[in-house]
């Protein structure tokens, strides 16, 4: 999904286009982020704590920016995409690999 915002604006998409994948692109993150937790939470992962902070930090972020791109949408949302492929690769590479790992050890 950040991918296709990447494509929408590379593309020149209008405000609406780029407000309707950034809504789907964040409502995604919060179910991905929310299932992700859950099992964490029954499978008694000890990192779990840090994990959810790293989630509501970024969704906290995320939040600040949904604001100012409803003030100046063409560069915040250029700003979005680009933040958030980087968030995801240092958030997958270092955080979910961890958990993918414990959750290995425990089948």
């Amino acid at each position: 999904m950040v991918a296709r915002l990447q494509e929408a604006l590379a593309s020149g998409a209008g405000d609406p286009q780029l407000r309707r994948q950034l809504e789907e692109l964040l409502a995604l993150l919060e179910a991905h982020f929310r299932d992700e937790e859950e099992l964490l939470r029954l499978q008694g992962y000890p990192d779990l704590l840090a994990h959810v902070q790293e989630h509501t930090a970024l969704l906290g972020e995320l939040a600040h920016i949904r604001v100012r791109y409803a003030q100046s949408a063409a560069p915040l949302a250029s700003m979005i995409a680009t933040f958030l492929g980087g968030w995801l690769r240092h958030h997958i590479s270092e955080g979910d690999f961890h958990y993918a790992r414990f959750l290995r050890e425990r089948a």
